[in-house]
């Protein structure tokens, strides 16, 4: 017991050291589940369910890159998935460093995703089919508490799986 109180005093205190007057700087890692609204597939024009993977690796301070991967069920006989890689352009952070005002680096982060991948077709009893995709989406971050740890996004535009893409983002290292 003494052992599992001595870890968990280490997270907390690893938690808390973030640094808070950026949300986003080189050298951090975020995780971002999320889940797709509407389909931008040209096959079906409906609303299915979607998810969505994205790690953002920050190789400088405005700028990160990063792997995603997305799957689309359009119901009992077809299903995509669609991956590839990802670079943000963290503009809100630059623009904020750049001013005299307040612009909320600590708790807003507003990003451009240029993205480029595979998508994959797969229809039960009849067969697979590919093809090289790319696009272009706005992001927006949101950081509700102090330690910048925990974030609420948004992304728009075309983005791989859906027009919108909405989740969570679990900021690791620096």
């Amino acid at each position: 017991m003494k052992k599992l109180s001595f870890i968990l005093a280490i997270c907390l205190l690893t938690l808390g050291s973030a640094d808070a007057q950026k949300c986003f700087q080189k050298g951090n890692v975020l995780l971002n589940p999320g889940v797709g609204l509407g389909s931008n597939y040209a096959r079906n024009n409906g609303f299915n369910p979607s998810f969505f993977f994205s790690a953002d690796f920050g190789v400088h301070d405005y700028v990160s890159v990063g792997p995603y991967i997305g799957s689309t069920f359009f119901g009992n006989r077809v299903n995509a998935v669609d991956f590839g890689a990802r670079g943000n352009f963290h503009w809100w952070q630059l623009l904020d460093d750049k001013v005299s005002a307040d612009l909320k680096q600590s708790q807003l982060e507003l990003y451009a995703t240029l993205w480029m991948g595979y998508e994959l077709i797969m229809v039960r009893n009849v067969g697979s089919s590919g093809s090289f995709d790319i696009g272009f989406t706005q992001g927006l971050r949101w950081y509700p508490n102090s330690n910048n740890r925990f974030a609420i996004y948004g992304e728009f535009g075309y983005t791989p799986i859906a027009f919108a893409t909405l989740g969570a983002t679990i900021k690791i290292g620096k």
